[in-house]
């Protein structure tokens, strides 16, 4: 996957940022007692903010949401359709030096 952020500065005392990305990625099923995979394109949307808490510490929190490609597949007589993604929140720290 390659990302690309832009830092949109300071939201008040946040340091924000937003970002895209775009790249390869599968999605695998089990059903049945079978399975497959599918892989094509994937691509992901974030936003984060840091809280600056002393001159070399902060504390970061971002969202994304990350889509991978989407599966059809007919198995057994059943067709399933699925649309794959993830929300996924993220809490962290960045330490300078």
């Amino acid at each position: 996957m390659a990302n690309a952020y832009y830092n949109l500065g300071a939201v008040g005392p946040i340091n924000a940022r937003i970002g895209a990305g775009l790249g390869y990625g599968q999605a695998e099923y089990e059903m049945l007692g079978g399975s497959d995979k599918e892989g094509g394109l994937a691509w992901q949307v974030m936003v984060a903010g840091a809280y600056p808490v002393s001159d070399k510490v902060s504390l970061d929190v971002g969202y994304r949401y990350l889509r991978a490609p989407d599966y059809d597949v007919t198995d057994a007589g059943v067709k399933v359709s699925a649309e794959t993604g993830a929300h996924v929140v993220t809490v962290g720290a960045r330490f300078g030096f």
